[in-house]
Formats: structure tokens, sequence, C-alpha cells
């Protein structure tokens, strides 16, 4: 969930859920919304399972931490994918299966696992 919308259009695909990026009013009000409509974004992640998350964990304003303000998406995430190692700015998991299927691939760009 980076809050540069640049990866979907850089990849030419949609986000894996409703968001674009998750920032802590959103959070607020899928805290207080029927989910009846449209499920949570955790069980969005969960019910798709992405190859890959872009997940920028950053301090909003330099008062909202994300695992506060995001701590269902953060335990999915961290517990279920891979943090690439060796690339840019925001954090990339990956999904292990995806990872061990193109070892080969990762190798070459340099990119390792750091729980894996």
């Amino acid at each position: 969930f980076s809050i540069l919308p640049h990866v979907y259009f850089a990849g030419q695909r949609l986000p894996a859920t409703s968001h674009i990026f998750y920032l802590p009013w959103q959070a607020g009000y899928e805290n207080r919304r029927s989910t009846t409509k449209r499920p949570h974004v955790s069980q969005q992640l969960i019910n798709v399972k992405p190859k890959l998350i872009f997940m920028d964990s950053a301090v909003i304003w330099e008062r909202y931490p994300w695992k506060d303000y995001a701590p269902a998406i953060n335990e999915f995430v961290t517990k279920n994918y891979v943090r690439l190692l060796g690339h840019g700015v925001t954090p990339v998991y990956v999904r292990p299966d995806v990872f061990l299927q193109h070892q080969d691939i990762m190798q070459r760009y340099d990119l390792f696992a750091d729980n894996l």
C-alpha cells in the first residue's frame, strides 16, 4: 500500500483491493462501516492473495504509525509474504510460492527474501 500509485501505472495493473493506498482515515472509516457491501481490506487480501504487495509502513504526518492503524493488514502481510531486499524505497512483499518459482529472476536482479 504505497501512497504513490505509480506502481500500478508502471505495472499496468489494478490494485488487488478496493484501495490504491491505505491511510489512517480510511482505516477509521472501515472500522465504522458495515462490511456487508465490501469486505475490510485485510479480508480482500486474504481472498485475492496477490503475488506482490507494496507496503509502505511509514508514519503518516509523524502521528499515525502504520502498525497502529492497519494492524490486520500488517499482520497478514508479514505472516504470509516474504519481504524482498535489494530494491527501491517502498518495501515489496511477495508470496513465498512466487518467490521460489522465480528464484532465478530474483537472483538475476539481486532480490533476496529476508524471512524465507
